[in-house]
C-alpha cells in the first residue's frame, strides 16, 4: 500500500520501519503531498485491518506525526534510529528485523523494496557504511568512526538524535514531562554522551542523569 500510494502521489520513500503498533517513515515530499498520502494510505489501511480483524471504530489513534528533516547530519540521525527500533525494543538484531528497509540498503536478497536508497547510500559511501551507521555503538549521528572534539558539532548530533525520536532539542529536555524527559537522557547516553557532556547540554543534573541511565553506560567522561 505505501509504495502504491507514494508512487501515485510523486513522494519518495526513503526509509521505513513497521513496528508492532507504529511504523516510521522517512519520506522525500517534494510535491507537497505528504497529507494526501499519508490520509489515503492510512484510512486505506484501517479498512484492511478492519474488515481482517472485525475491529470497528478507529485504528490509528491521533494524525500522523512529521517533522521537517533540513541536514544531511539529521538526515543520517533519523534513519540509524528508525532502523534500530527493534534492536531497541529487544526484538531482533536490526539486520535481522523483515520488516524495516535495512534489507534494501545492504542488498539482502528477498527483501521488501519500496526505498531510494541512494540519497543515504551516497553519503556513507554504500552498504558498508550504512552498517557502520546503524551499529548501535557508533557515535551518534556520524557514518564516521571518528572522534568528535567540537563542542557545537556535538550539541547539534544531540538535538539531531532527539528530534529524530521527537524529543525536540538537548536545552528542552529538562521541561520534558518526567518519562519523555527520562526517554531522551537514556537516548543521549546510548549513543555515546558522557553523562557530565548530558549534564552541560540539558542542563539535567548530574545525580539525575546517572540514575536515569544506570552508572555502567558506556561512553567518556570528558
Amino acid at each position: 500500500m505505501l509504495g502504491e500510494r507514494a508512487g501515485a502521489t510523486g513522494v519518495s520513500v526513503i526509509a521505513w520501519c513497521l513496528m508492532d503498533n507504529h511504523v516510521h517513515l522517512v519520506l522525500e515530499d517534494c510535491t507537497d503531498c505528504l497529507s494526501e498520502l499519508m490520509h489515503s494510505l492510512l484510512t486505506r489501511y484501517a479498512a484492511y485491518f478492519n474488515s481482517r480483524s472485525g475491529h470497528a471504530g478507529h485504528v490509528f489513534q491521533e494524525r500522523f506525526f512529521s517533522e521537517p528533516i533540513e541536514s544531511d547530519r539529521y538526515l543520517l540521525a533519523v534513519v540509524r534510529y528508525v532502523h534500530l527500533n527493534p534492536e531497541r525494543a529487544g526484538i531482533c538484531r536490526a539486520g535481522d528485523y523483515a520488516w524495516s528497509s535495512f534489507g534494501e540498503y545492504v542488498g539482502r536478497p528477498g527483501a521488501v523494496v519500496l526505498s531510494r536508497t541512494e540519497t543515504v547510500l551516497d553519503i556513507v559511501q554504500g552498504a558498508e557504511g550504512f552498517r557502520r551507521l546503524c551499529e548501535d555503538d557508533a557515535e551518534p549521528g556520524l557514518p564516521m568512526t571518528r572522534r568528535c572534539d567540537d563542542e557545537g558539532e556535538l550539541l547539534g548530533i544531540a538535538n539531531d538524535i532527539l528530534r529524530g525520536a521527537g524529543l525536540g532539542k538537548a536545552s528542552e529536555v529538562g521541561n520534558l514531562p518526567r518519562e519523555q524527559r527520562d526517554d531522551a537522557l537514556r537516548l543521549l547516553r546510548r549513543t555515546g554522551f558522557s553523562i557530565r557532556r548530558i549534564e552541560r547540554m540539558t542542563g539535567v543534573g548530574r545525580g539525575t542523569v546517572h540514575r536515569v541511565t544506570g552508572a555502567g553506560e558506556r561512553g567518556t567522561e570528558s
